[in-house]
């Protein structure tokens, strides 16, 4: 007599063969590029980078542009352009992010002294950011434009004490960069219409902003984050000021308000104690719009009108 119990077995061991084979034959046509893999696989390959004891997605590798329209914003008073800071731009955000557009404003100065700095009068050759042959918009104001906008000495009664500060070059250093930064982003405004016909060509996605006095060091892609700025010089209460790449919302935030938030942050007993800080304000300003900044671990250097190169720039961490 047939044991059924035995051909129910045999019938079950085919089927479960039949199923492995089909399901390796499935994957691998899966990952070959089929028409069915292309529509549910992501357009762009995932790659994971290593911050600190975290991870964190890029979104687009470095090798890989992206569909989104990008900008690079460089910002302050330019020193040693030509022979430290633009080599250091095109090999560190340039080359990594080939398909963005590239903005910069300066000031056409031609001596800067700041006694923090070790610049004593020291000559400065601006121009030399024309060399700058990637830009899309290059703007130089001289320093008469920006006090005409801008009030300086009424911040003067918000000086921060014993922050190591010298008054009141530090805080007109200050307002000079909050000022740049405006209006590098006003400059990528004028570039997302049409100059004839002021029509609407596309806004911007991924937006970062750069100083134009500093060595960099490591390669920034501007895709990777939503609100970066880097890991060092950010202590208790501080938010890094010479950096910040991310998407547009946050990255509009970061550029525009400053000079209206001033009274309000004044009223605050964090304002009342820390005083109009840079890094302190800034902290204030981002926790106040819930930006959720990032920290990647990024390194430049600031360059002096001297020549010299804070080497200690990226060893204050988290």
């Amino acid at each position: 007599m047939f044991d059924l119990r035995l051909l129910y077995i045999m019938t079950s061991l085919v089927l479960l063969t039949v199923f492995a084979v089909c399901a390796v034959f499935y994957q691998a046509d899966f990952f070959k590029g089929s028409n069915i893999s292309k529509q549910f696989r992501p357009s762009y390959p995932i790659t994971k980078a290593t911050f600190m004891n975290n991870t964190h997605t890029l979104l687009y590798p470095l090798s890989q542009g992206s569909p989104d329209r990008c900008a690079l914003l460089f910002f302050g008073l330019p020193k040693h352009f030509r022979d430290i800071v633009l080599p250091s731009i095109r090999k560190h955000i340039l080359s990594v992010n080939p398909s963005c557009d590239v903005f910069l404003h300066g000031y056409n100065i031609s001596n800067t002294n700041n006694p923090r700095n070790g610049e004593n009068n020291v000559h400065l050759h601006t121009h030399e950011v024309y060399l700058m042959s990637e830009a899309t918009s290059i703007v130089l104001d001289n320093i008469e434009m920006f006090e005409s906008r801008h009030n300086v000495s009424q911040y003067y009664q918000y000086f921060p004490q014993n922050r190591g500060w010298n008054f009141p070059v530090s805080m007109h250093s200050m307002l000079k960069q909050w000022y740049s930064i405006e209006r590098v982003w006003k400059q990528m405004l004028l570039n997302e219409h049409n100059s004839s016909t002021g029509k609407l060509i596309g806004h911007y996605k991924r937006i970062g902003f750069f100083r134009s006095d500093v060595l960099y060091t490591n390669n920034i892609n501007v895709f990777d984050g939503v609100a970066v700025t880097a890991s060092f010089n950010n202590l208790y209460h501080y938010t890094n000021d010479r950096v910040f790449y991310g998407i547009r919302k946050y990255a509009e935030l970061w550029a525009t308000k400053r000079f209206t938030y001033v009274n309000h942050y004044m009223q605050t007993d964090f304002g009342k104690k820390n005083r109009l800080h840079s890094e302190s304000f800034l902290y204030h300003l981002m926790s106040y719009w819930k930006i959720p900044i990032q920290f990647r671990d990024i390194c430049f250097y600031r360059v002096r009108a001297t020549g010299t190169i804070s080497l200690d720039d990226c060893k204050i961490l988290l």
